[in-house]
């Protein structure tokens, strides 16, 4: 029903625009109003799109009948003295009547700084791992008997192992004879009991 469309609309996170064929805004939702607020964008003057995209009117995702496009585009958003940076990955679709014949565009915008973050703090977590001088393995705890899925090079250097010899392999290959067998079975039934 159209009270249903309206509530969807209403209440989506991604930002949404229709626009005419020369790029127009006809609706939006209150994601992307919000955006438009941010921008200082002024809701009530004519916008076209590629004012939101933050793009020439020459661009390719501007125009044409390919049925999508992608674009990534990046925005300071807030007050002088509280700008931050979003990155916003806009998706254009085709609205075409019941012919077949194109009557409006309408763009999606994902939200994905919090994504790209994440991403960029995984990827200096990581290289700290890489680059660490302890050794350092991690076995997967989800699996029985918990094999390794990873070790830094100085786990190889210090064991003498390649990762390519210990991947998929427990650490009790690791036990020596000066392993203290009853501390290793206290870790196990710890770890045992925080899986289950």
């Amino acid at each position: 029903s159209r009270k249903e469309v309206s509530t969807i609309f209403e209440s989506m996170h991604d930002l949404l625009a229709v626009t005419d064929l020369n790029g127009i805004l006809q609706v939006t939702n209150p994601a992307l109003n919000k955006l438009l607020e941010l921008r200082k964008i002024q809701s009530s003057a004519l916008i076209r799109i590629n004012e939101v995209l933050n793009v020439a009117i020459e661009h390719p995702m501007m125009s044409g009948s390919e049925k999508s496009r992608v674009l990534e585009a990046s925005y300071e958003v807030g007050e002088a003295n509280k700008k931050r940076r979003i990155t916003i990955l806009w998706r254009r679709s085709l609205l075409l009547n019941d012919s077949g014949h194109l009557i409006q565009y309408v763009y999606t915008g994902t939200d994905y700084t919090s994504i790209r973050d994440t991403e960029e703090a995984l990827r200096l977590r990581n290289q700290a791992i890489e680059v660490a001088v302890s050794g350092i393995c991690i076995a997967d705890a989800n699996q029985w008997p918990m094999p390794m899925v990873y070790v830094n090079p100085a786990f190889e250097k210090m064991t003498g192992f390649s990762k390519h010899e210990v991947l998929g392999k427990t650490c009790s290959f690791l036990h020596g004879a000066e392993t203290d067998l009853a501390k290793v079975e206290l870790i196990r039934k710890s770890l045992n009991e925080r899986t289950k």
